[in-house]
């Protein structure tokens, strides 16, 4: 994470074309139960084998102890940090 709400997504495949919209597929969690979607993808368009950038959400409250990103695409990934 760059912060509470704004991710640095990298993502790189030479077996399918990175075709998603990762606004769509994308859920931020925090430790109060709450679940926030993206607000923003500043990165490369779908397509190709290789997306970076930045996936931007509301601001969460912060109170939170804990959050988890959750992306699912064919795969669920889950990433998650303590803030405090």
């Amino acid at each position: 994470p760059l912060s509470i709400s704004d991710f640095q997504i990298a993502i790189d495949t030479h077996s399918v074309n990175l075709d998603f919209d990762l606004t769509k597929i994308s859920v931020l969690y925090d430790d109060a139960g709450n679940s926030h979607k993206p607000v923003k993808w500043d990165g490369s368009e779908p397509g190709g084998h290789h997306r970076s950038g930045i996936l931007r959400f509301p601001s969460i409250n912060s109170n939170a102890k804990s959050i988890k990103l959750v992306i699912i695409d064919s795969t669920k990934r889950e990433f998650e940090w303590n803030l405090k």
